[in-house]
C-alpha cells in the first residue's frame, strides 16, 4: 500500500513542484512574452497537479487515499470501495457546484458540471475494476468460467450473433 501511495503521490508532487519553478522563473522579468509563458506554465501545472489529488478513482488522489487507508486497515478491497464511494461522493460535489456556477452565470460551471459528472461515473467504474482485479487476483480462466451446454460456432459472424442468440446467463 505505501508504494501505491508513493508513486501515486509522484505526479501531483512533480506537477506542483514545476508550478513553483515556472512560478519562480516568471520574476526574473526577462521581457513580457516570457513572464506571461512562464505564468501560464506555473499556474497549469499547478492547477493539474491539484486537480489530480481530487480524492477519487482514476486520480491519483485516489489511489493516495487507498494506499493509506489500504496500509491502516490492512485491506485493499475495502480501501477500494471506500476510495470508490468518496470518489463517486467528489464528483456529485464538484457537479453541484458547477451548477451553482452555471446559476451565477459563469460558463465555467459548465467545464466543472462535466468533471464532476467524469469523476463520480469514472470512481464508480474504476472501483469495481479494482475488486474484480483483487478477487480474482492469481486465478485462471478457466477457474473463474463455468463449462455451458450450448456453444455459438467460431465461425459465425457477430453480427449474425447478436441477431439470433439473446445473450443470457448460458451464453
Amino acid at each position: 500500500p505505501m508504494t501505491e501511495f508513493q508513486v501515486a503521490a509522484a505526479g501531483p508532487a512533480a506537477s506542483i513542484l514545476l508550478g513553483f519553478g515556472f512560478w519562480m522563473l516568471q520574476t526574473a522579468d526577462l521581457g513580457h512574452g516570457f513572464t506571461a509563458t512562464m505564468r501560464a506554465l506555473a499556474l497549469a501545472n499547478l492547477a493539474i497537479g491539484l486537480f489530480n489529488l481530487f480524492p477519487g478513482f482514476p486520480l491519483d488522489g485516489g489511489r493516495v487515499l487507498r494506499g493509506l487507508v489500504a496500509e491502516r486497515t490492512g485491506n485493499r478491497v475495502v480501501a477500494t470501495r471506500l476510495v470508490a464511494r468518496v470518489g463517486r461522493y467528489t464528483g456529485w460535489a464538484v457537479l453541484v457546484a458547477g451548477c451553482g456556477l452555471v446559476v451565477l452565470q459563469e460558463p465555467f460551471g459548465f467545464f466543472w458540471i462535466s468533471v464532476g459528472r467524469f469523476l463520480a461515473a469514472t470512481a464508480i467504474q474504476t472501483g469495481r475494476r479494482e475488486e474484480l482485479a483483487v478477487a480474482y487476483s492469481g486465478r485462471t480462466a478457466r477457474s473463474a468460467m463455468r463449462p455451458v451446454d450450448r456453444a455459438i460456432p467460431g465461425s459465425m459472424q457477430v453480427a449474425t450473433m447478436v441477431d439470433t442468440y439473446s445473450m443470457g446467463r448460458d451464453m
